[in-house]
């Protein structure tokens, strides 16, 4: 594939972290995947029948769907809400051990391994691991990104597109919206 560099999960077909996680993304991140869906003619509906097979499996082992929910509301503003029971699943766009979405992953996709949002750690995979314990100096230093101003952006933008609400689900339900 052209442009990709190396020491990303598509270079080198790592899905890992795809296969056991629960990616959340905002409403401004699912309008631009949706418009990179209809733009790219990608078949959304296998993606939909997946999502609605991992919606059937949390309601039988929580009683409920994962939702979208309202950041702005105080029950919902704490992390992780949006999956409160940290139900983890195998992402829906993952085909084959890629990401079939992979132009227009989420910001959360998007800074993994390579990203912190909290001044003090960083969401980092084993295989990233297993290469800097390999090439560990002392001028081997890890450059993060703060994936902070990106997830204000985006908060901001839903505001005010949304009156006023930041709404943030997981891609599940997004996909059963």
């Amino acid at each position: 594939k052209a442009g990709l560099e190396q020491m990303t999960c598509d270079y080198y077909k790592c899905s890992d972290c795809c296969s056991n996680t629960f990616p959340s993304m905002t409403s401004t991140e699912y309008k631009y995947l949706e418009d990179w869906m209809k733009e790219n003619n990608y078949p959304v509906e296998a993606a939909k029948a997946a999502a609605s097979k991992i919606q059937e499996d949390h309601q039988k082992l929580h009683g409920s769907e994962l939702k979208i929910v309202n950041k702005e509301d105080p029950e919902f503003a704490h992390r992780g809400s949006e999956n409160k029971h940290s139900f983890k699943f195998s992402c829906p766009f993952l085909k084959d051990h890629q990401c079939s979405i992979y132009q227009a992953r989420p910001l959360l996709c998007r800074g993994f391994g390579l990203s912190n949002d909290n001044d003090f750690s960083i969401k980092s995979c084993k295989y990233y691991l297993a290469q800097y314990r390999y090439q560990s100096s002392p001028d081997n230093e890890r450059q993060s990104y703060d994936l902070r101003p990106a997830q204000m952006l985006a908060a901001s933008a839903d505001r005010a597109s949304n009156e006023g609400k930041h709404l943030v689900g997981t891609i599940v339900a997004w996909l059963s919206s």
